[in-house]
Formats: C-alpha cells, structure tokens, sequence
C-alpha cells in the first residue's frame, strides 16, 4: 500500500477506536502507526484510547526471553520513549548507503 494510504489508515483506525471500536491491530508499517499519532494530535483520538506495546526479544539469550515495553502516545502526537529497534531501520538503512 502506498505511504500516504498506510497513513490514511492509521487516522481510520484511530477513528474507529474514538468511536468505541476494540482493535488489536500488528504492524511495523511507521506510516501507519504515524498516522494514528496525527490523529491523536489533530483530536480525532485521545491518547488514552490508543495503546501500543513494542516486544522486544533478547537475542543474547539462550533462552526465548522477551519484554515488552509500552511507549505511551502523547497527546501531540509525540511518544514518551522510542525503545530500542523502534522504527529504526530507515536510519540503519541510510547508514550503510553513505559507508
């Protein structure tokens, strides 16, 4: 889907849950969940009716150990934390086209 749509959907999804509507949604589309932070800005949402839990993995274990850590969305669209890997990989990507 093309950017501008991911981030359409996110403000529809965002809509949804201002009107009542429970959804668990799983995405690691940054235009999508970007879209849900606008929307949260512009008011269509109150940040208290969008939760977003990031899982993140320990891969220097030998055991399946995961945390899961929840950024919270302000309301100006802003988050409280980015954790570790959070929409990071534009940056690393970019870092190794300049090596």
């Amino acid at each position: 889907m093309h950017p501008q749509g991911q981030a359409k959907l996110g403000e529809l999804i965002a809509r949804a849950a201002s009107g009542g509507v429970q959804l668990i949604i799983e995405s690691h589309s940054d235009h999508l969940f970007n879209g849900i932070r606008v929307a949260i800005k512009n008011g269509f949402v109150k940040s208290d009716d969008v939760s977003v839990f990031y899982f993140v993995r320990d891969e220097n274990s030998n055991e399946h150990i995961t945390t899961i850590e929840q950024p919270i969305i302000e309301s100006n669209g802003r988050l409280s934390h980015k954790p570790k890997g959070f929409f990071d990989e534009y940056s690393k990507q970019l870092d190794e086209l300049i090596k």
